[in-house]
Order: structure tokens, then C-alpha cells, then sequence
């Protein structure tokens, strides 16, 4: 088997849902499927990871306030700013805050109605779960004549979701710094270690989100 050469991994998909596809979605969003307006919203303005963030997100986790919130977390104080929220366990194991749009905060204020600690989500409460997500996302772009799943040519899944913010952030020309401490990555090490991004960078940084892509205009070379 040693002779045998080894074909080389894909790049990897790149699959994000548009802003064409997002208004179409938000209008499928309503009725029976009006529990997952939220989680879609929240996923596309944090990019928080579906299992291990989003569906563990915890209401005392959000700073609805006007002051700073701190938490002590493996014997550390992390501070929650007005108008963030707190991913307790990234994937690289260290805590994140991250700004909040305007509709995000209005979406989880809807949601939470008045409770002030417990899961944001939860099957008795909100109807959400992981596998309600995954049947009603499913369905909803089906209704909204989105291609769903890996195996679908141009297919989307919830987790490509997390892939729009990262796009939006990056074609707004927020830096690399930014966009890995919102995220929770830390694959650039030599990035973090020289250069850091402050709490008024990563604020800039989503409410940039909140502002339209431009359009791209084509203008005719005169001829001669």
C-alpha cells in the first residue's frame, strides 16, 4: 500500500447563505417555523457553533445592561460588556464575548420574555433542540428554494451559517485578528501572540455587519 499514491483532501467547502437567500429564509421564518427566526438570526450575527455554543447559551450569559458583567470562569474574571454575550467553552477551550446586533439582542429579548437565568433555547420553552433545528432548517430552506445539505450540489447547511459571519466580516475588511477572537479560533498562533484585538475593535467589528454590502459597478473602457 506504501506505492500506493495518495489523493489529496479538498479544500474544503465555502458555502454561505446570501443576503438574497437570507431575506427569502427570514420570510419562511414565521407560523410553524417562527422558533428557529432566533437561533438562524443568532448564528448568522455571532457565528457561534450550533452544539457546543448556541444551543448551550445561557440567559445570565447576556448583558441586556449598561454596565459591565463579570464571571469568574477556571479562576479567571472575564468581563461581559453592555450589549455582548458570553460563549463559556469555544472549541480552542477559552471563553468569548461577542457584540451583539441590534436585531440579535431584539430576537433574544423576544425569546427570553422576562426570564432572567436558564438556556436561551430549550424543547419545553422555545421548541428548539438539535434535532429540531436540523428538520426545520431542512424544511425551511426548502421553502424558501435554498439547496439543502453536504450532498446536495450548492447545498447549505446551519453550520455554514457561522461560515456567513466569518464572509461579512472578512468583505468589510475586519482584520484577521478580529474575526479569529470572534470566532474562537486560534490557528494563526503567531497572530494572537504579536497583535490583539481590543474590546472597541471586535464591537466595530459586527456592527459593521449591520451595514449593506455595496454594489459592485462595472464601467465600459471608452475605446481608442
Amino acid at each position: 500500500m506504501r506505492r500506493v499514491p495518495l489523493e489529496s483532501e479538498g479544500e474544503g467547502r465555502e458555502r454561505y447563505l446570501t443576503y438574497a437567500e437570507e431575506e427569502r429564509l427570514l420570510q419562511i421564518l414565521k407560523g410553524r417555523l417562527a422558533h428557529l427566526r432566533c437561533p438562524v438570526i443568532v448564528a448568522v450575527d455571532t457565528g457561534m457553533r450550533k452544539t457546543t455554543e448556541l444551543l448551550r447559551l445561557q440567559i445570565e450569559h447576556i448583558n441586556f445592561g449598561d454596565s459591565p458583567v463579570f464571571f469568574n470562569i477556571n479562576g479567571k474574571d472575564v468581563e461581559v460588556l453592555p450589549d455582548h454575550l458570553l460563549v463559556i467553552k469555544s472549541k480552542n477551550k477559552k471563553p468569548r464575548t461577542i457584540p451583539m446586533t441590534a436585531r440579535v439582542r431584539s430576537e433574544l429579548l423576544q425569546v427570553i420574555q422576562g426570564r432572567t437565568e436558564g438556556p436561551v433555547f430549550s424543547s419545553a420553552r422555545t421548541g428548539v433542540n438539535l434535532v429540531e433545528i436540523k428538520k426545520g432548517f431542512k424544511r425551511a430552506c426548502e421553502l424558501a428554494g435554498i439547496p439543502h445539505g453536504q450532498s446536495t450540489p450548492g447545498g447549505i447547511t446551519f453550520h455554514d451559517l457561522r461560515h456567513t459571519f466569518a464572509t461579512r466580516l472578512a468583505e468589510r475588511g475586519v482584520g484577521e485578528t478580529a474575526r479569529m477572537a470572534l470566532l474562537g479560533q486560534s490557528s494563526t498562533k503567531m497572530v494572537r501572540r504579536y497583535s490583539h484585538a481590543t474590546p472597541e475593535a471586535l464591537r466595530e467589528a459586527v456592527q459593521r455587519l449591520e451595514e449593506k454590502a455595496g454594489e459592485v459597478l462595472e464601467f465600459r473602457r471608452r475605446a481608442g
